[in-house]
């Protein structure tokens, strides 16, 4: 009885047990903006930081919509404030179809639109085209039959008064009609321009039928509770900055303002506005190894004078001690 009894106490520890060794992993998904950005020559390495309040054990942070022009071979984690380990990072490509295809409807509505929009004016302009021959006809047929009143004409016996009437009857329609046609034609312009730019905006979405981005799935054990600070960094393929320079000339003061100033060039979709900007002429390497340098030859000058000779010998050999510095290979001087 009593091992019955004990049996029966083990099983139901255990059983309670279980569920907390099988406990799911948190995670927590958040679009995170970039935080510092270090631009290259070629290429940007962004930075994006998350806080989070860590518990011990496992969980997931999720950095969700970043860029599809990212290189994920680049993409590097690191847990701070607590102690902990990022286990890994796991990339995920994520398809918006429904977003283009959603836009591809409201665009294609706004052109059937448009063009029962076209059809309508082409009709009116149409039936313009008819009171305008008409009216011409009436004119001509006024003119004519005046020359004749004199002669015992149809308006032979229409007074002067009723001759003008008619002619200005004449005059203010032509004038309504050629307004009218003017309107016709300034709408038409207008809606035209119009279906030029929806044209314009449908032709990238017919090009690439969907939008991509990336999801960054970093898990993290945490060995003691706390706020932690996670950091992703990434690099951005095609980014690059060139220098700006500017002279202005001010008359009044007879001076000249130089200004120089970086232009960032970038197409991954991200505004990096409000971002710790760096700005490097070195390569980036991910920090595997230094970055390569370039040998430059140095040509030693030809001495002509003495002290000119002697000046050189004396700053010959920082120059040369800095190319070896730099990787600079320095060729030998000769004396004249």
């Amino acid at each position: 009885m009593k091992i019955l009894i004990i049996n029966s106490v083990l099983m139901l520890s255990l059983f309670m047990v279980v569920p907390e060794t099988s406990a799911a992993t948190n995670q927590v998904k958040v679009v995170v903006a970039p935080d510092a950005v270090t631009v290259f020559e070629n290429r940007a390495r962004v930075h994006r930081r998350l806080e989070v309040e860590m518990q011990v054990g496992s969980m997931e942070v999720v950095f969700d919509g970043l860029p599809s022009s990212l290189d994920p071979a680049s993409v590097r984690a690191k847990l701070l404030g607590v102690e902990g380990l990022v286990l890994g990072v796991r990339m995920k490509q994520e398809v918006h179809e429904q977003e283009v295809q959603q836009q591809v409807r409201q665009i294609s509505r706004a052109l059937e639109e448009i063009g029962d929009q076209l059809s309508g004016i082409d009709a009116r302009l149409e039936e313009l085209h008819r009171l305008e021959v008409l009216t011409t006809s009436l004119s001509v047929i006024l003119e004519e039959t005046v020359s004749d009143a004199g002669q015992g004409g149809i308006l032979g016996a229409a007074t002067v008064g009723q001759i003008i009437e008619a002619q200005q009857w004449i005059a203010d329609r032509q004038l309504e009609q050629s307004l009218t046609r003017d309107r016709l034609i300034s709408e038409k312009k207008t809606i035209l321009t119009r279906r030029s730019d929806l044209r314009a905006d449908m032709a990238p979405l017919k090009l690439r039928r969907d939008r991509t981005t990336w999801s960054a799935i970093v898990l993290i054990q945490a060995q003691q509770p706390g706020s932690a600070t996670v950091e992703l960094a990434h690099d951005v393929p095609g980014a690059r900055w060139v220098p700006v320079h500017e002279a202005r000339l001010d008359e009044s003061k007879a001076t000249v303002a130089w200004t120089a100033r970086a232009q960032v060039l970038q197409q991954s979709g991200e505004a990096w506005s409000d971002v710790k900007l760096t700005l490097s002429t070195a390569r980036s390497s991910l920090g595997l190894t230094p970055p390569s340098l370039v040998p430059v030859r140095l040509e030693a000058v030809v001495v002509v004078a003495r002290k000119s000779a002697e000046l050189t010998s004396d700053m010959r050999a920082p120059v040369a001690s800095a190319g070896i510095d730099r990787g600079v290979t320095s060729a030998p001087s000769e004396e004249a």
